[in-house]
């Protein structure tokens, strides 16, 4: 189902970054044998700081469902986000809850999804590449 669901989504885009492709990069890959995946990396505790900015504003939009009811592509904003972190834990942490707030959780999250990246997509198909290297 899911697998469907992304090559309807999908249906005539040539790249994807950042949520929702992500946590579906494993899926993904086997729907695009022949896509090639680059993983941006970067300094651990300085992407979780920028991160925990974001999700501060992420947090405070759930709020906003009211006035987005009129907006057809923000309606369910909420709920995006809510299933991009759902589908973020199960792939990051085995679908165990976890809080990218506290810092020792957060900071080892670009490993964990590293590791994911690793066991989902073939080697011939995965680079890596640090931000700092331009």
């Amino acid at each position: 189902m899911i697998k469907d669901t992304l090559r309807a989504l999908l249906a005539g885009y040539r790249s994807g970054a950042g949520s929702p492709s992500c946590p579906f990069a494993g899926e993904s890959s086997e729907l695009y044998p022949e896509a090639i995946v680059i993983c941006m990396t970067r300094n651990p505790k300085r992407w979780h700081e920028r991160v925990k900015e974001v999700m501060n504003t992420v947090n405070l939009m759930v709020f906003l469902d009211i006035p987005f009811l009129p907006v057809p592509t923000l309606r369910h904003f909420s709920a995006w986000v809510k299933a991009i972190e759902n589908r973020s834990q199960l792939v990051h942490n085995n679908g165990e809850k976890y809080d990218l707030f506290r810092d020792e959780i957060g900071i080892k999250h670009l490993s964990h999804h590293a590791a994911y990246l690793k066991h989902a997509i073939p080697p011939s198909r995965l680079h890596f590449c640090n931000v700092k290297d331009g």
